[in-house]
């Protein structure tokens, strides 16, 4: 979980923000991302984060001193006082080894986050989803979906929300499965995406970081109580989007295509 003190967000007076990224109670995972942390400083946010949370600790609260975050060691009351919280943590992937794991973080996570906002009194949470939640073929999208309705839930009962829903992010940050446009992009400046399935030249949306994050500060001060808004970017194929790189970068590579059965 992360949070901050003071901040000067245009369009506001003196908010206090704070951004949840907890899962489930207990759990001590971090996914609230550098660039959102760098964007609210720039506005003035005083911005603190749990020092250690999540897997490879060390590197994280190293990004996080770089980004200016002040690093804690307690969460204890950590929402008290905030008037605006961002709720960014999931369990972004499409397979686990535990397929509870997707509804511990995504839904009993958003369920504790609202549940301290409620205790806390802020004035909004901005939740952050996925595009993908109207489909039903993985975990992931059945758990994000759920994860909606705590928040939709939180709302009938007098809280004040609202849900973004990000296409296919790219940008700076850890080349993990939550970072997978970002992974094939690295891979492939490198020559190392070898083969990909023929997808007939399906397209994706594909959006950069920067304004996923101008995204969340917009639907915090002007999105609509219970609204859920998309936040994308480009239409592409995977071999527009190769293409691009190979225009970027001057590095070309052959990417063979298996046929999907």
């Amino acid at each position: 979980m992360v949070a901050g003190t003071t901040s000067t967000v245009p369009g506001t007076a003196a908010v206090r923000v704070a951004i949840a990224a907890e899962t489930a109670p207990g759990e001590r995972r971090v996914a609230a991302t550098p660039e959102t942390c760098r964007k609210l400083i720039a506005l003035g946010a005083q911005v603190r984060v749990q020092r250690g949370a999540g897997r490879a600790a060390g590197f994280v609260d190293e990004v996080y001193e770089q980004a200016g975050v002040a690093l804690v060691e307690d969460l204890d009351g950590t929402l008290d006082g905030a008037d605006l919280v961002f709720h960014l943590a999931a369990h972004a992937r499409a397979w686990a080894a535990n397929p509870e794991d997707f509804e511990a973080i995504n839904v009993e996570g958003t369920r504790h986050v609202v549940s301290a906002a409620r205790a806390a009194g802020v004035r909004r949470v901005v939740h952050v989803s996925t595009e993908l939640v109207d489909g039903d073929q993985t975990h992931y999208q059945r758990t994000k979906r759920a994860a909606e309705q705590v928040v939709q839930d939180y709302i009938a009962q007098g809280g004040d929300a609202v849900i973004v829903r990000p296409t296919r992010v790219y940008g700076p940050g850890p080349l993990n499965p939550a970072n997978s446009a970002t992974r094939v992009i690295a891979l492939y400046r490198r020559g190392l995406f070898r083969v990909r399935i023929a997808d007939q030249g399906a397209r994706a949306n594909y959006v950069y970081v920067d304004d996923v994050v101008n995204g969340l500060l917009q639907a915090a001060e002007c999105g609509a109580r219970g609204a859920a808004y998309v936040l994308g970017g480009e239409n592409l194929t995977i071999s527009q989007l190769l293409d691009l790189v190979a225009q970027v970068t001057g590095r070309r590579h052959r990417v063979p295509r298996f046929p999907h059965r």
